[in-house]
């Protein structure tokens, strides 16, 4: 039996979520590990589309320009019948929200290939090809602490291609390939595990959801697992955050998997269910309801659905920045250093405080903690759409989380952030953060 080794993350499973995942925290400066029990990738594709969203966290793991020479910008979806009689329309925007087509085609294998080339690039991260992961064992609560077992760790037990002896690595924390201990199962095979979380170890992408592939929303759902739990886990390992931050991981993300799941299975049904009066009977109701004003604006929405409120979504009960908490914050291209770049090329990974107003004593003091610097949406020289989204949403200013999701908001005319109590427990860090120093940008304020 070979001797341990510890490695702060170990990923199971080199498919692209888990390297997405491993790129991400590799932003973050958060070294991984990533086992994989095959020698190559998968040659045949399976994920066909993925929507803007996701192009925006390609984006942030840098093979978004690579990836726009080889994607096809689709202008929706059209469901049809046996006789190919359109039976409803999911028409999609070629500029959405996040500043990309609502709708991208793409062939898998070569993502997963400009993800791999990606990977090779950043020393963070490390990749064992043809090994297959035995067992997972969690020190929870944590032990005190012995030179073979480390504290507070999760030991991953592996064998290499051949052979039939043991080895050991100790992690901080174990992403992907656990036990799915219960499931709640619908049709066409589709998942969703009980418990995405123990201790260190999470599960993310198919290990903690399958979806029917009716709205392409399998491969997106786990690159969004990915973006919602790195950042989270990078400020628990690096900065000391409590524990208690990973618990949001699953909180936010399970009801939007639950969702697309059950919107997979209605429109899988809207396309193969039934037949003979079955079929009859799908077309007069899925063709009705189409023609309803604004149905299939909704379906396209609803894929990427605001976050409930929670700890890292604080909402006021008036109407001011409702629509606005737990959102997306438009990508739209702005000026900076002369050349004309995504306002994520700029911001990066830090907290940011966005605002149409000059920043108050109680914003400041709010956002130093983070080390968040305040940017007056003026200053980034964009097209007007940040100006006006934060009118619609009656706010004077928003706090951006790091997966650039609305975390606060600053009601137009108050001042001050709705409930910075709330999440400031969670995000308390035992070591000073370092965002704010890293950031240059256009006649930026930082705390």
């Amino acid at each position: 039996m070979s001797a341990t080794t510890r490695r702060p993350v170990v990923i199971i499973g080199a498919g692209p979520v888990g390297v997405t995942a491993a790129l991400l925290l590799a932003r973050y400066g958060v070294p991984s590990l990533l086992l994989e029990r095959h020698r190559d990738i998968y040659p045949l594709p399976r994920a066909v589309v993925v929507d803007d969203e996701v192009r925006r966290i390609l984006q942030n793991v840098g093979v978004h320009e690579e990836f726009a020479a080889m994607a096809r910008p689709a202008p929706g979806l059209r469901l049809l019948d046996a006789r190919h009689r359109v039976i409803g329309e999911f028409p999609r925007s070629m500029h959405g929200l996040h500043g990309f087509p609502q709708l991208s085609m793409f062939n898998q294998p070569e993502l997963e290939r400009l993800l791999r080339s990606a990977l090779a690039r950043r020393p963070e991260c490390e990749l064992w090809s043809e090994v297959e992961v035995v067992s997972i064992t969690r020190s929870d609560p944590p032990n005190t602490g012995t030179p073979d077992e480390p504290a507070g760790s999760v030991r991953v037990t592996f064998r290499r291609h051949g052979s039939d002896e043991d080895e050991h690595l100790w992690a901080d924390a174990v992403l992907g390939c656990d036990e799915v201990i219960r499931q709640a199962q619908y049709t066409f095979q589709a998942r969703l595990a009980d418990r995405w979380r123990r201790g260190r170890v999470f599960l993310l992408g198919d290990a903690a959801h399958l979806t029917p592939p009716f709205v392409g929303q399998g491969l997106c759902s786990g690159l969004r697992d990915a973006n919602n739990l790195t950042w989270k886990l990078a400020r628990v390992l690096r900065q000391g955050s409590p524990e208690e931050l990973l618990d949001t991981y699953e909180r936010e993300r399970k009801p939007h998997a639950r969702h697309v799941i059950r919107m997979a299975v209605a429109v899988g049904w809207a396309m193969t269910g039934g037949q003979g009066r079955g079929a009859a009977l799908r077309r007069a109701v899925v063709g009705t309801v189409c023609r309803i004003p604004g149905v299939t604006e909704v379906v396209s929405r609803d894929l990427s659905p605001v976050l409930a409120a929670g700890p890292l979504v604080r909402r006021r009960p008036r109407p001011a920045g409702r629509a606005v908490a737990g959102a997306f914050c438009p990508q739209p291209w702005i000026r900076h250093d002369g050349r004309r770049v995504r306002l994520d090329d700029v911001v990066r990974d830090a907290f940011v405080v966005l605002t149409a107003i000059p920043a108050t004593a109680q914003m400041t003091a709010v956002t130093r903690p983070l080390g968040a610097p305040t940017i007056h949406v003026e200053d980034l020289d964009d097209d007007g759409t940040l100006a006006a989204w934060l009118a619609r949403g009656r706010v004077d200013a928003v706090l951006l989380r790091p997966d650039r999701v609305v975390m606060d908001t600053v009601p137009a005319g108050s001042g001050h952030f709705t409930d910075p109590t709330a999440w400031a427990s969670l995000l308390h860090t035992a070591r000073p953060p370092t965002d704010a120093r890293s950031l240059s940008l256009p006649r930026s304020t930082t705390p």
